[in-house]
């Protein structure tokens, strides 16, 4: 467990390296967030902002290996829950949280299929709007798994010291 636990973490801060490297392209005067400046433009204006100062080419490369990533952080986050669970009495709750963590990455394929369609039709305020939301949650979920991990690595570490 501990060793595909370590290979899948290696693997999310590859990805993390490659979409930092491709994506700086897409930071800008006008975007200073890169992919995650559409990930909230929740209007056509700003997205014809964004597009105005990006290639369309390395955006739509930069959301191709995002479903990559979404593989990657779904992976570690379902391993890393896993591996809480194997250690602690508390199977029912790490079982919640590996579903929230399936649903920031099915999430996170929504919102990048919604980006897609933006990028074509820049004037549908829906996708925009879809894709705002979706990444929302997403953000807000990958938010609580972190509160999750952390006080439960607190806890792991305090029943070691057996305070």
């Amino acid at each position: 467990m501990k060793n595909k636990l370590l290979l899948s973490f290696l693997l999310l801060i590859m990805m993390i390296i490659i979409m930092r490297w491709q994506g700086q392209t897409l930071v800008n005067e006008i975007s200073t967030k890169g992919i995650l400046d559409i990930e909230f433009a929740k209007t056509s204006e700003k997205l014809s902002k964004l597009k105005a100062g990006w290639n369309k080419k390395d955006v739509i490369t930069n959301i191709y290996l995002d479903f990559l990533f979404i593989i990657s952080y779904t992976w570690f986050f379902i391993l890393a829950c896993l591996y809480i669970k194997k250690r602690t009495n508390a199977k029912t709750i790490a079982s919640v949280f590996i579903t929230i963590a399936v649903l920031a990455g099915v999430l996170d394929v929504i919102e990048n299929c919604f980006m897609l369609f933006a990028m074509d039709h820049s004037k549908n305020a829906q996708a925009l709007k879809f894709t705002y939301y979706a990444a929302l949650l997403k953000f807000i979920l990958i938010g609580i798994l972190f509160v999750y991990f952390i006080l439960s690595i607190s806890f792991l570490s305090l029943k070691k010291i057996k305070i």
